[in-house]
């Protein structure tokens, strides 16, 4: 793993601890309230099959038109998917979690996207 990815989930992880690991109100779809969410410990210690759904994940946004991934981390436990880091509006991050639901075998996304202030 290099080390952009792993400095963006730590970055992940600490910005779920800062938030209490609440979801989002402004992209969808979202994990219901009551959804068990992933553990920090979880999140860090992705088992063969989160692995493999944040991969599936990643292709996804890659292939989503429009949408540029390249700041855009995935996390994923048992088929809750978190997704964080920037994007430069809200049709981006509201696409990203689009298309992070519609692979196969995830059950919720978290987004914990932030829009790029324009410089």
């Amino acid at each position: 793993m290099n080390m952009p990815t792993i400095g963006a989930m730590l970055a992940t992880i600490a910005c779920l601890l800062s938030l209490g690991a609440v979801p989002s109100a402004s992209a969808q779809p979202q994990a219901p309230q009551d959804a068990s969410l992933p553990s920090v410990h979880d999140l860090k210690h992705p088992t063969a099959d989160d692995k493999q759904l944040i991969k599936s994940v990643r292709r996804r946004l890659a292939r989503t038109s429009g949408l540029n991934p390249s700041n855009v981390s995935v996390l994923a436990h048992g088929g809750v998917v978190v997704l964080s880091g920037t994007v430069p509006d809200e049709k981006d991050a509201e696409a990203a979690a689009a298309a992070a639901a519609q692979v196969p075998n995830v059950t919720s996304v978290i987004s914990k996207l932030t829009i790029r202030a324009p410089m």
